[in-house]
Formats: C-alpha cells, sequence, structure tokens
C-alpha cells in the first residue's frame, strides 16, 4: 500500500504548470517510488508549485494555486496517523555524589537501553511497525520506533535525577507496553552496570539491592497514552484553507502587469 506521505506528494505535483508537468512529472513519480518523501519535502513542493504558479500563471490561475495549496496542506494534516504518547518517570540515586558523575550514569543507561539488540527485541516482541518488517525494511522500522521514544531529565542533582521515559505510537495501548518495556531496559542496564562493576573488583553482588552505588527506580508507572495536543483536523483543514486563500489574494493584488509567460520545455537532447 502507497503510503500516505507518498499519495499527499503526488497530488501536490498536480499544482505545478502543465508545462513543467509534461517535462518533469514522470521522472517526479519514479524518484518518490525508490525514495519516500519527509514532511519537509511535502512543504517544499507545496512552496514550488505555488510560486511557479505567482511567477508564471494568470490571476485566476494564482487564486486557485493558493486554495489548492492550503486544501491540500489541511488534507496532509488530515490523513497523519493520529499518534497516542505514553510516559513513565524513573528517579536515579547516588550514594557517593562525589564519586559517580549522575548524569554520565544515566546517559549510559538510556545509551544501552536504546541498543539495536534492545529494540529490536522490543520491537518483535509487540509486532510493531509490521509493514515496514513484512517487507524486509528493518532498518527503517528500528529509526522510526527511535524516532518515537523520548528520554527527558525532568531535574537533576549531584544525589539524585528524575528522568521521564516516553513512546510515540499509533495504538495506544502498544505506546503504554512499549513504554513500560523501555522502563524495564533503563533499569537493567543499571543493574547490569552494577554488576559488571563489583565482578570487576572481585566482589558479589549485594543481596540488598538499595545498598547499591547507583539506584534507578520507578516512581510514575506509564500512564494511559494520550493524544499529542493539537488542533483538531477539521479545525487545521478550515485555518489552512482561510490563510491560504488570503495569501493567494495579497499576491494577486501585488503581481505586476507585464507577466512573464511559463518558459517552454527545454528539448529533448
Amino acid at each position: 500500500m502507497r503510503q500516505p506521505s507518498r499519495t499527499i506528494l503526488l497530488w501536490v505535483v498536480c499544482l505545478y504548470p502543465r508545462s513543467w508537468r509534461e517535462r518533469y512529472e514522470k521522472e517526479l513519480r519514479s524518484l518518490l517510488e525508490d525514495s519516500p518523501p519527509s514532511r519537509s519535502d511535502i512543504f517544499d513542493i507545496f512552496k514550488e508549485a505555488f510560486m511557479m504558479r505567482v511567477r508564471y500563471g494568470g490571476m485566476l490561475t494564482v487564486l486557485a494555486g493558493g486554495v489548492g495549496t492550503a486544501a491540500v496542506a489541511g488534507l496532509a494534516m488530515w490523513l497523519i496517523p493520529v499518534q497516542y504518547v505514553s510516559q513513565a518517570v524513573v528517579s536515579t540515586t547516588s550514594k557517593d555524589s562525589l564519586e559517580v558523575n549522575l548524569i554520565d550514569e544515566i546517559n549510559l543507561f538510556a545509551q544501552r537501553a536504546l541498543s539495536r539488540e534492545n529494540l529490536t527485541r522490543v520491537m518483535e516482541s509487540r509486532n510493531l511497525y509490521p509493514r515496514l518488517r513484512a517487507k524486509g525494511q528493518a532498518d527503517e522500522a528500528l529509526q522510526t520506533m527511535r524516532s518515537g521514544i523520548q528520554f527527558k531529565k525532568i531535574f537533576a542533582r549531584p544525589d539524585i535525577a528524575q528522568t521521564s521515559i516516553s513512546f510515540r505510537y499509533a495504538d495506544p495501548y502498544l505506546a503504554k507496553m512499549v513504554t513500560r518495556d523501555l522502563v524495564s531496559n533503563f533499569i537493567d542496564e543499571n543493574i547490569r552496570q552494577e554488576i559488571a562493576e563489583l565482578e570487576a573488583a572481585g566482589q558479589k553482588p549485594p543481596l540488598d539491592w538499595k545498598t547499591r552505588r547507583v539506584l534507578t527506580e520507578l516512581v510514575v508507572p506509564a500512564d494511559d497514552a494520550q493524544r499529542p495536543t493539537g488542533p483538531k483536523p477539521a479545525t487545521a483543514l478550515s485555518l489552512a484553507a482561510a490563510e491560504g486563500t488570503q495569501l493567494a489574494l495579497i499576491l494577486v493584488l501585488l503581481r505586476k502587469r507585464n507577466e512573464k509567460p511559463f518558459p517552454p520545455p527545454p528539448p529533448d537532447s
């Protein structure tokens, strides 16, 4: 199935003048089949199509281009999948703030929790991004997963720090479950680091984990995933259409009388 962003971009290409499309549309479509577009790509092509209409088209073309661009922009927001975010909070404490750099320890735990091995295990166990993985695009699925994860320091002192761990996904239940998995990975990496340091010093892990040099504990469990805040799709569509129409009218009034004809496509070599 074609990705929504690629479909939207193909619609946007239709905003270009016909002369341009006759020359370049086939080449652009082939390129899109090989490389899925990003949101910045969609915005760039919106802008270029609109400006080309302003420069070479008539007044009605400019107005139609402005309204069409705004409508497609609103439609793009409408078609972007709804994302849900679940968040948890962990606390990390140090017995000896002079000996231990707590921020460095937290960064180490986070780096290991986000390792390829750990994330792949979570992704497969929760069956995340099944379409990408079915196509053999495991690296792209992993990159998409990383983009939905956030480790953020809430506050930090030499002896204690709190970190929020969150995950964004289209399914609210899976967003919550994966956040739990990420928290477990974070705490497990703290334990592994502690055991490795004790074994390197020829000591056995203590029975009471409260005596550990660095201790990470769950403070706030993963909450029910909430949809990120933002305008409703219908509102976003209306605002985009209104702003686009207003911009188009301003450009029409500012255009010079000596309009430049759209240059013909260069001859094929």
